[in-house]
C-alpha cells in the first residue's frame, strides 16, 4: 500500500497474508542493484508504485517475497 518504486526485497516489509489478487505480466533484474524481480500489475490504478505496478524480488522457494510465489493461479480453457 505504502510501495512507491523499487525493488521490494525484504518479505517482512509485506508479510504473506493474502488479500487480493494481482496479475504478474513479466520479470527482469534490476539495473543498478543487480536483483531479479517480478513485474506485477496492481489494480490501484496508475497513481499507485511505478505507474500501477510493483517490482517484488524473486526469492528462490518458499512463499517468496510479499506472498507472490504462494498462490499462484493460471487461466485454464476448455
Amino acid at each position: 500500500m505504502h510501495y512507491f518504486q523499487g525493488v521490494i526485497t525484504d518479505a517482512t516489509v509485506c508479510g504473506t497474508a493474502l488479500d487480493h489478487a494481482v496479475l504478474a505480466v513479466g520479470y527482469g533484474v534490476d539495473s543498478s542493484t543487480n536483483t531479479p524481480y517480478y513485474l506485477v500489475k496492481n489494480s490501484w490504478g496508475t497513481n499507485w508504485g511505478e505507474n500501477g505496478y510493483v517490482r517484488i524480488g524473486m526469492n528462490g522457494d518458499g512463499p517468496g517475497v510479499c506472498g507472490i510465489q504462494e498462490l499462484a493461479l493460471t487461466p485454464q480453457t476448455n
